[in-house]
């Protein structure tokens, strides 16, 4: 099986990779914030996270 590389895929390789650190930055400020008001979060809170 041989695979081709087209121009058309690789001119979204560096979109792709910043929307996947933009995510990636994103998860970590949530999780932190979640972190630090975890004494905050009531009943529909957890089960929303769930």
């Amino acid at each position: 099986m041989t695979t081709v590389d087209s121009p058309a895929a690789l001119s979204f390789t560096p979109a792709l990779r910043q929307l996947y650190f933009v995510r990636f930055g994103f998860a970590v400020v949530w999780a932190a914030l979640l972190f630090a008001n975890k004494s905050h979060l009531g009943p529909l809170g957890v089960t929303l996270l769930v």
